[in-house]
């Protein structure tokens, strides 16, 4: 009854939704309760799913963090980073001890940490440092290597988060070496696009050394989030990654000459629109010829 009332949508099954969460007492009912409260909630509702952050069943913790992502507001985002705070705390610091706990607890920062993001990402700014922070752990079985992919995920939501906070200390971890300089390049592709949302100054600068990134996806995402910054100085490093033996390179930096708009681009572009190898990089270039 509680899931098809859920999927009923309806607005009127969540008073009697959240009155039979207030007694049940079995772990398939109150994680179907948080489901359904999450598809018929609102605002109103948001208040019940911070309580069950607390509650003992990690399933019904999680439905609760999705509902929150959904339908809570920025009052909402302190009791988020409390819960994100000591999930972090019990999986950095030893307090998760077997592999399965540390799995649960890193699925759940991940999804704590992305809620965050939704409703105040600067409420939770030191959360997100901490969670985006690099930790060597083992690779010796398969669990290890289960554990350090979630680990991933949690750093991966948490450098995300941060390009929200517009906090200076984000920029300066950002621009360091658990960020544009991390030795993985998924996260350092991930941190261009954060640094860019940031919009600091010196935000460009400090992403134009990651077109010569050893790695397509770094310098694509550099490509790419050098148009949106808007600084002119990105112009003729942009030029020369026209000739990025990648053609989603060479497409992303045709774009955003084109949203720069500056003249000197024009004969570059041209060349691109009329003879490159890749059709989606000649678009790209008539694209940004047009915006010129």
């Amino acid at each position: 009854i509680v899931t098809a009332l859920g999927r009923s949508g309806a607005a009127a099954a969540r008073a009697p939704l959240a009155a039979l969460l207030e007694r049940a007492r079995g772990v398939r009912l109150r994680t179907a309760l948080a489901l359904a409260l999450a598809a018929v909630g609102d605002r109103d509702t948001a208040a019940a799913m911070t309580r069950l952050l607390a509650d003992p069943a990690p399933s019904v913790q999680l439905a609760a963090v999705r509902a929150l992502r959904s339908h809570g507001g920025r009052e909402h985002a302190a009791s988020v980073a409390a819960y994100a705070s000591g999930l972090a705390a019990r999986l950095f610091d030893g307090g998760t001890r077997d592999p399965a706990g540390a799995l649960v607890d890193a699925s759940l920062l991940e999804a704590a940490l992305a809620t965050l993001t939704a409703l105040d990402a600067a409420r939770g700014e030191d959360v997100l440092l901490d969670a985006a922070r690099r930790r060597e752990g083992a690779r010796e079985t398969t669990a290890d290597i289960v554990i350090a992919n979630a680990l991933y995920q949690v750093r991966r939501s948490a450098i995300y988060g941060l390009g929200y906070t517009g906090s200076d200390g984000a920029a300066a971890f950002l621009a360091g070496p658990e960020g544009l300089r991390d030795p993985d390049p998924r996260l350092r592709a991930a941190t261009i696009r954060s640094v860019a949302v940031l919009g600091k100054p010196g935000a460009a600068a400090a992403i134009l050394g990651a077109l010569d990134d050893p790695r397509a996806e770094v310098r694509i995402a550099a490509a790419g989030a050098l148009g949106r910054l808007g600084q002119s100085l990105a112009v003729a490093p942009l030029i020369g990654s026209l000739a990025d033996r990648h053609a989603q390179v060479r497409r992303r930096a045709a774009e955003s000459l084109g949203y720069l708009a500056d003249p000197a681009a024009r004969p570059a572009l041209e060349l691109r629109a009329e003879g490159d190898r890749s059709p989606v990089v000649r678009k790209a270039a008539r694209f940004a010829l047009s915006l010129l």
